[in-house]
């Protein structure tokens, strides 16, 4: 069976968007490698609210040619961003145990960290039988598999072309 990791970030634009990037761990390296080649002198992330539209295709492109599939949820941020949050990362757990995630990678908001650590143990705890995974928190800057579901996050947020642009990679969706 092989190894899949999921690497999580989010879009708190109008709705909670949380999305999920599952990829092999047998591909880590080369997708590192391939994202790392659209970095622009003295950028050590991408970010695709920051990068022009010709970039972010460009970008996009490049995801597409290996082995990732992507889960989204879409909440509303109501009543508060922090339910919401709860609320999406409960259903990603979710996802990640169906999909059989062996590692959650989740990009690391430390206003958050404490909130996520409670939800990801009370899960845990609460599903009996679960494949248990590892699970950490990130800076995008370490681990660039994370700029990927940043990608997600804001495409499927912007809607339009760019939701279509990723739809390949979609394999599973809450909103």
């Amino acid at each position: 069976m092989r190894s899949h990791s999921m690497f999580v970030d989010e879009s708190k634009a109008k709705t909670f968007v949380l999305a999920g990037a599952l990829c092999p761990d047998n591909a880590h390296h080369d997708l590192r490698m391939a994202l790392k080649v659209h970095l622009m002198p003295g950028q050590q992330r991408l970010h695709f609210s920051r990068e022009s539209d010709s970039r972010r295709a460009s970008i996009l492109e490049c995801m597409l040619q290996y082995p990732i599939r992507a889960a989204v949820v879409d909440v509303p941020k109501t009543p508060s961003e922090i339910e919401a949050r709860i609320l999406a990362l409960g259903t990603m757990l979710k996802v990640a145990q169906t999909l059989g995630v062996t590692r959650l990678c989740i990009e690391e908001d430390t206003s958050n960290v404490i909130h996520d650590r409670t939800v990801i143990h009370n899960w845990l705890r609460k599903e009996p039988g679960v494949n248990k995974f590892s699970y950490s928190w990130l800076r995008a800057s370490q681990e660039p598999l994370l700029w990927i579901p940043d990608a997600i996050a804001w495409a499927w947020f912007r809607g339009g072309r760019w939701r279509r642009f990723i739809d390949p990679l979609i394999a599973w969706r809450e909103s």
